[in-house]
């Protein structure tokens, strides 16, 4: 994904993430190679030209989501973004994702408990480069989710590169993509 920043830092990407569809600490994300929707990126203090939220419409019951997502300008207990769940029935959930707990900056991605994983490690010209993933286990799975708002935290810059709906959680996988490099597979005809 190469998104040219609007101040000119070309560099400064996730051109290293494959497309398609993949399978991220065990949870599959299809990941957009269309540069002009690849990512959801929500303003911050460094980027206020950015969207304050999104909309994503659902549609269906959601026993746990899952977020592919990374943040920049992070400082520890800030809100990188929120997501409001909202219901068939008008009832919303709120789900906060803060550095620390939920999310850390792209820079320096790791595990940070068992809903928050760090899921994807790449570089870029200028940096050591990661994406984290999030579980939401939905607490009311039987209630039919309408959609979700994506909102902008209080400081840091977030991008949501890909969303996963599960019937009910999954637990993540062990390995880390991206932190060994294998060579191809041979597909014999």
């Amino acid at each position: 994904l190469r998104a040219y920043d609007l101040l000119g830092d070309d560099e400064n990407d996730l051109r290293e993430l494959p497309t398609g569809l993949q399978y991220l600490r065990g949870i599959p994300f299809q990941i957009s190679a269309n540069p002009t929707r690849a990512v959801v990126m929500l303003q911050g203090g460094e980027r206020q030209y950015f969207a304050d939220e999104a909309t994503v419409r659902v549609g269906r019951q959601v026993g746990a989501l899952y977020l592919l997502h990374g943040c920049a300008w992070a400082g520890a207990g800030e809100t990188a973004f929120t997501v409001m769940v909202h219901y068939e029935d008008g009832g919303t959930a709120e789900v906060p994702v803060r550095v620390g707990r939920e999310t850390l900056d792209w820079w320096g991605v790791r595990d940070l408990g068992d809903e928050a994983k760090g899921a994807w490690r790449g570089a870029n010209a200028r940096s050591p480069v990661g994406l984290m993933a999030l579980r939401w286990v939905n607490p009311d799975p039987d209630r039919p989710v309408r959609g979700l708002v994506l909102r902008s935290g209080d400081g840091p810059v977030a991008g949501i590169v890909a969303a996963t709906i599960a019937s009910a959680p999954v637990p993540f996988a062990g390995v880390t993509a991206g932190t060994a490099k294998l060579p191809p597979l041979k597909v014999a005809a």
